[in-house]
């Protein structure tokens, strides 16, 4: 699963989900798929070094704010 990513690869990841959930979103029928996984995504990844984290967080928080 995802805590097996590399930084790099996570922080990717995270990235172009969040890119789809934002186009699930803004959709004629919008859907929570995406969004929901963000939240999964999260909860397994939480024991990342700090580093890591914060950088997933940071495209996470931008997220959640638009």
């Amino acid at each position: 699963g995802t805590p097996n990513l590399s930084g790099d690869a996570i922080l990717d990841f995270v990235t172009n989900l969040c890119r789809i959930s934002l186009e699930e979103l803004n959709s004629a029928n919008p859907r929570m798929y995406s969004l929901q996984k963000i939240v999964e995504i999260s909860y397994y990844n939480m024991d990342r070094i700090r580093l890591e984290w914060s950088r997933i967080w940071k495209v996470l928080g931008e997220h959640f704010n638009q």
